[in-house]
Formats: structure tokens, sequence, C-alpha cells
């Protein structure tokens, strides 16, 4: 370039907008979201999902992979794969978790007793989640629709830990398991 010349440039600055609702049983549910690029796997943004359970990002074009992280929920990661972004235009994405309850009681001949629990998915060959039970005997899971089995590992006595091979987990259903560990014997 000499003296007194211009030189133009373009520069694209154009965008699209990803907006992502999650849902437990069509009710809005908290999670953190991950945007990655799909061609790099790097990371393009990040959040988490308001009351609504809605997420908004303006990132560039492109296709990406959206991972959600449920909270309020003992649920693994779920992946949205081949999220297209088109500048100026708003790409829609919706994630509903069917979702039940389990509620657990253990006690010793009829009295409460504080246990350690473990709750495993067979299917995935995996623990989905961990707890302990109050001065009441009791703990509360909330977990995707599916089939568990469930560990009771007792505290304050001397007994083997207790199996629940199945219990099934029904959207928007409670189950309730009882575990008596001096009935059991």
């Amino acid at each position: 370039m000499t003296g007194g010349e211009t030189s133009r440039q373009t520069v694209e600055f154009s965008a699209g907008t990803l907006a992502v609702q999650v849902t437990t049983n069509g009710e809005p549910l908290k999670a953190r979201t991950y945007v990655y690029y799909a061609d790099s796997g790097e990371e393009a943004s990040r959040g988490r999902t308001d009351k609504n359970g809605d997420a908004s990002y303006r990132i560039p074009p492109g296709e990406y992979r959206v991972k959600i992280r449920p909270d309020g929920i003992d649920a693994p990661d779920q992946v949205i794969e081949g999220v297209v972004v088109t500048a100026g235009e708003v790409a829609e994405h919706s994630l509903d978790i069917p979702s039940g309850s389990m509620d657990l009681t253990v006690e010793n001949d009829g009295e409460p007793l504080e246990a350690r629990t473990y709750l495993r998915d067979p299917e995935l060959d995996k623990e989905v989640s961990r707890s302990r039970t109050d001065n009441r005997g009791q703990a509360s899971y909330r977990v995707p629709v599916g089939n568990y089995t469930l560990r009771i590992r007792p505290d304050g006595i001397d007994a083997p830990d207790r199996i629940v091979e199945t219990v099934s987990v029904a959207s928007g259903q409670t189950t309730e398991v009882r575990v008596d560990f001096a009935k059991e014997q």
C-alpha cells in the first residue's frame, strides 16, 4: 500500500442464537450447560439455565454439541449432538428428562436407623447417587425414570449391607422403599 491509498477489509461479526430449554416431566429444570464446537471439541460457551429451564447463547454460525448437567435430579450428563447455528437466526433445542422420586426408610426393629445408601443404574453399570439417611432413617432420591439397585450400609449395628435389586421409578411418581434390618436377618 502506498501513501494516500485506503485499504478495506471485511470482517464478519454475524452470530446466531442457541436457545436451550431443559425440563423434567415438562417442568423447568436447573442445569449447567456446556457448548462445544462439533469439529474441534473446544468449548464455545457455558452457563446455567434460569428458573424457567432456559439458557441462551449468542455464538458464531456453525455446528455444535451441547452437554447438559442436570441439577436437582441425580441424572448423568445429557448430550445434544448436531446443533446447527445460523447467522441471524435462533436455533431452539429442548430436552425433557422424565424423572420420579424414591423415598427410602431404613429401620432396625421398627426404630429409625442411620445408614449410607448407594443407588446404581444396572443398565449403565454405574452408581448414579449416594446419600445418608437422616436421624429419622429417611433418604430421598430424584432420578430419571428407570430401574435401580439400592445398597444400604447400616451405621451403628453389626449387619451386612442390604441390597434391593429392582427399584422401579416412574415418571412423576414416588416409589417408597422400607428396609428393616431386624426383620430381614
